[in-house]
């Protein structure tokens, strides 16, 4: 069995208005959320052997914020590619991970996130929003029959073992 937990990046500071899009920083909210979901991921003791991130300033900060919570010692893997991948395209960078990891997170934007989580659960999320995490059991013995699962097991691909985000922790 494998594992995948899917975050959003936190919020991320709108004011900057010299910046791109993709060098936004996050904002003081979006690094106290990020700092929280991580130790909420190390209460839960989780073990991600793979973290894939977004290679955009506020999704990045995020993924070495959750990682120093989690006590993460392996290099974090940047792809520009998830800033504007669809959900399709980040399956096809996941069906290319090692064998050899059970577990990996994958950092990202939304919708992309998003739709992602919804399609490897089957569970519909209202809102998936800033630093929410989704952590998810698949259903599958190694990850290039990810895309072969979907298309043939939709509806027993995974299972969502928790969706969690600050907000809601608040609650």
């Amino acid at each position: 069995m494998k594992s995948i937990t899917i975050i959003r990046h936190a919020e991320s500071n709108y004011i900057a208005s010299v910046l791109t899009d993709f060098d936004r920083p996050l904002n003081q909210k979006g690094l106290e959320d990020a700092q929280l979901m991580g130790q909420i991921l190390s209460d839960k003791k989780i073990n991600i052997q793979l973290i894939i991130s977004s290679s955009a300033n506020r999704t990045l900060n995020t993924a070495q914020i959750i990682s120093k919570k989690i006590n993460y010692k392996q290099k974090i893997e940047q792809k520009k590619s998830l800033y504007s991948a669809s959900w399709k395209e980040v399956v096809d960078i996941i069906s290319k991970v090692s064998n050899n990891i059970d577990s990996i997170a994958i950092i990202g934007h939304n919708p992309t996130v998003h739709l992602l989580s919804e399609k490897l659960s089957y569970q519909n999320f209202d809102n998936f929003p800033t630093c929410a995490i989704a952590k998810i059991n698949l259903n599958i013995q190694s990850w290039d029959k990810l895309n072969q699962s979907l298309l043939s097991d939709y509806d027993n691909i995974g299972e969502l073992k928790y969706f969690i985000f600050p907000k809601k922790l608040a609650l």
